[in-house]
């Protein structure tokens, strides 16, 4: 996607569908692949973009303006999480280890003690998706991959899961999601965990389908009976019905 996109409601009796009209909002310095959109869970006007080539933008006027954030220093970005207990902490993932802003995005700074070190034009620790477990105040669980399948097999870090327990002071591998018969992880494009149940977890991997884990983290096994191909893109969950999963 280049750019972004928003909808606003209309005041009708017709569909949900008819009552959102789209917009394109015009981000400057972005003509590539938008990864991540974050909204302030209490100020919906400050917006916060990223992804493939330009880093994190963001906007304090409903994505009518954007500005460009400091203290990021890789360029691409696979998701952004604001901290709902304390929105003004955000987490970004990116291919070199996870960011953290305490300033409601506005600067950044890598928080990757426990992780490779980072080098120049190198994927250390790719980071697609951060996990804050709400329930455990502290702890944070990180999935190593990308949105984007730029990564070749055997790429040092993927398929890792990591965890903190000291709000991203320090990280700890604590598992590596992969095939019996191979060494190597699978590059994660999507990870995260049940609605008010932390402890289960679940893993979106290129091509190889869905793992989950009912321990945390610790363990992993594909759940993939009844897809028709293993190429799966996105996993969400019925906000209403946590049984209830709908996958593209």
């Amino acid at each position: 996607m280049i750019g972004a996109v928003c909808a606003e409601a209309e005041n009708s009796n017709d569909s949900v569908a008819s009552k959102f009209q789209w917009q394109r909002i015009h981000i400057p310095g972005v003509g590539t692949s938008v990864l991540a959109l974050a909204v302030h869970p209490r100020h919906p006007e400050i917006m916060l973009v990223g992804g493939y080539d330009f880093g994190i933008r963001r906007s304090e006027d409903g994505g009518k303006s954007w500005q460009p954030v400091r203290g990021l220093s890789v360029p691409m970005v696979n998701s952004i999480v604001f901290d709902p207990a304390e929105p003004e902490r955000v987490w970004a993932a990116t291919l070199t280890g996870p960011y953290l802003s305490e300033d409601g995005g506005k600067s950044w700074q890598p928080k990757r003690f426990g992780m490779p070190q980072a080098e120049p034009w190198s994927f250390a620790a790719p980071i697609v998706d951060l996990v804050l477990d709400e329930l455990n105040p502290g702890r944070i669980v990180a999935f190593g991959g990308s949105r984007i399948d730029l990564l070749p097999p055997g790429t040092p870090g993927l398929g890792l899961v990591w965890e903190s327990r000291d709000y991203g002071d320090s990280w700890t591998p604590i598992a590596t999601i992969q095939l019996p018969e191979q060494n190597n992880g699978l590059n994660i494009r999507q990870g995260g965990c049940v609605p008010e149940f932390p402890e289960l977890m679940y893993a979106v991997t290129w091509n190889h389908g869905i793992f989950t884990s009912e321990d945390s983290g610790l363990n992993w096994k594909p759940v993939n009976n009844g897809l028709p191909h293993f190429n799966i893109t996105r996993l969400a969950f019925n906000p209403k019905n946590p049984n209830n999963l709908l996958l593209s």
